[in-house]
């Protein structure tokens, strides 16, 4: 569908002057309720991070559990032998929405399971579970 302007008007995308740019921030409390939509269970929770294990080529992981997961100490560990990050991966990584594994590089790559960059919001689940 095309859109047209009036003769004597510019379009939409350049009239105007841009005087200044705004910051657009997400709360936390925004990020749990996607999340809590997204995964129905902590377990779909747990299966999306060793989805992402698998995506970062792990051919091992484990999951340690703490043994009363109602406790607000309670750990859920995931450990794998899949590629890590550095700090400029992580920063890259914590962009919502963006996905870096789409690409399949090297002999030993699998095709991601991974689609959308959101798998990581999977861990907000965990502090509304008792």
């Amino acid at each position: 569908m095309a859109i047209s302007t009036p003769h004597n008007s510019e379009p939409f995308t350049t009239a105007g002057n841009e005087t200044d740019q705004i910051d657009v921030k997400i709360s936390l409390r925004i990020i749990q309720l996607f999340s809590e939509g997204l995964y129905s269970s902590p377990n779909k929770a747990v299966e999306e991070l060793v989805s992402n294990s698998f995506d970062a080529g792990a051919e091992s992981v484990h999951i340690i559990l703490s043994p009363d997961l109602r406790d607000p100490d309670a750990t859920i560990v995931v450990i794998d032998d899949g590629e890590g990050m550095n700090a400029d991966g992580l920063k890259k990584h914590w962009i919502i929405g963006e996905t870096t594994r789409r690409s399949v590089t090297g002999s030993s790559r699998r095709k991601p399971i991974g689609q959308f960059g959101i798998g990581k919001l999977s861990t907000y689940v965990f502090p509304n579970v008792a």
